[in-house]
Formats: structure tokens, C-alpha cells, sequence
């Protein structure tokens, strides 16, 4: 059997010091990594040494072993919906520029915008930590643009949950009003009032597969599909709603 080690190290030097140190010291036969950066030393790093890991997520053109679900094809059907809904202002708050999923993510808002015959408005994308503060305050400067976006994509569904306390803050109906969708799939986002619309990542199936693969490679096995990427399920509830303007 294997033994599970959980680590949550502070990103940089930190963070790679803490790798090295474990992989020296033989504690590890492999690794899972997640929330990739752009350019992220812990792969490089990894590749380096040959040490066997897989990664949740890619940045562009991976050599590694990965599995991830399609972000440019899930945002372009967030927008999609939207635009099926009537919208043609749809604002996006972005994650933070040096996580790898944020450009998959624009690069599917962008796309979406050109082949549905959009103007892109460089004051509709606003950046986002992650956090509800976040989605919450970059919902408020949303809104007070003229003319403000009838509706919102988060790029998780905790933003998303921010920007909708931020839209009744100002006296706005969720899903009558303006329009707001997410992405994770996570529980809260079902029982949010009204239920927010998102994008689901499995992620129970994703960890056990991610498992399935690194256990390979620590037997020095060849991987029969070594990069994964997962189709979106896109999850429309109420926070959607309909847009008649």
C-alpha cells in the first residue's frame, strides 16, 4: 500500500525548497500537483530530477503527465448560454494571471466573443483572487460601469457566490435582473438563493484517476493515456435566468 501526504506549502522558493528536501530525503515516491502556474519551477524541477508526479491542470504545450477539464471550451459555453439568453454585455472576473487555468479560461471568453460577434471590453474583465471579497468587490466595480454587464461569469464558483451578495447589495435581482454563473461545481453553489449555474469539475473522479496514474509510474509502467482532458458539464440553475432587454 501507499501512505498519503497532504502538503500546503507557501508558493516560492518555499514551496520548492520543501519538494527538494522531500525527494532528497527519499520520503516521496511521487507526487500530485495541482493549481499550475504559468511557468512553475515544481515541474521543472520534477522533470529534472525524474521524479515520477502527475499534475491536476496544464499550462501550454505540457510534457507531463496531466489530467484537466477543457476551461476554453467550458467559459465559451458559459458565454454561449448567455448569449442564447439574450445577453451581449457579460462581464468576466478572472483568477489571478499566474495560475495556468486563467488563460485557458480567457482564451474561451475571448473565442466565444469573436464567433458570437461580441465587442470585447477590456473594462468587462476584471481580476479576481479567488476569494468572495473578491468576486464580491470586483462585482460592485462591475456595476457601477455605464453601461454595466447583464450578466457575470466568475472563474470559480466562490467569486461567483461574492458577485451575487455584491448584485443584491445594490438592489438587483439575481437571475431576473443580472445574470451569473461560476465554475467548480461545488455544494454550495446548488443551495445558493437563487442556485447558481456553474461548470462541475468531478474532482472525486479526477483524484482517484490521478492516483490510478502515479501508482504507474512508480512502478516505472508506460501510461496508455497520459494527458487527460476532460469535456465541461455545464450545470445551468436559476442564477441564469432570462434576459428579455
Amino acid at each position: 500500500g501507499y501512505d498519503l501526504l497532504l502538503s500546503a506549502q507557501m508558493r516560492g522558493e518555499e514551496e520548492l525548497s520543501a519538494y527538494r528536501r522531500m525527494v532528497a530525503g527519499g520520503r516521496l515516491d511521487g507526487m500530485v500537483l495541482a493549481r499550475v502556474m504559468q511557468h512553475d519551477p515544481r515541474i521543472d524541477y520534477l522533470n529534472d530530477v525524474l521524479h515520477p508526479f502527475v499534475v491536476f491542470g496544464r499550462s501550454e504545450n505540457p510534457t507531463y503527465p496531466y489530467i484537466d477539464v477543457d476551461g476554453v471550451k467550458a467559459i465559451y459555453q458559459l458565454v454561449q448560454h448567455f448569449v442564447d439568453l439574450g445577453h451581449r454585455r457579460i462581464g468576466f472576473i478572472l483568477s489571478p494571471p499566474e495560475l495556468a487555468f486563467t488563460t485557458h479560461r480567457l482564451n474561451g471568453y475571448r473565442q466565444a466573443f469573436g464567433d458570437f460577434g461580441l465587442t470585447y471590453d477590456e473594462r468587462y474583465v476584471v481580476p479576481g483572487d479567488l476569494t468572495r471579497q473578491s468576486g464580491w468587490q470586483q462585482a460592485h466595480n462591475l456595476l457601477d460601469l455605464s453601461p454595466p454587464p447583464t450578466a457575470i461569469i466568475a472563474c470559480n464558483d466562490i467569486m461567483a457566490l461574492g458577485a451575487m451578495r455584491a448584485i443584491k447589495e445594490n438592489g438587483l435581482v439575481v437571475g431576473q435582473d443580472i445574470a451569473v454563473a461560476g465554475f467548480d461545481g461545488i455544494p454550495e453553489a446548488e443551495y445558493a438563493m437563487p442556485p447558481l449555474t456553474t461548470v462541475a469539475q468531478p474532482i472525486h473522479d479526477i483524484g482517484a484517476r490521478l492516483a490510478r496514474m502515479l501508482i504507474l509510474l512508480i512502478r516505472g509502467e508506460e501510461l496508455e493515456e497520459p494527458q487527460v482532458l476532460l469535456e465541461p458539464q455545464l450545470i445551468i440553475r436559476e442564477s441564469s435566468g432570462f434576459h428579455t432587454a
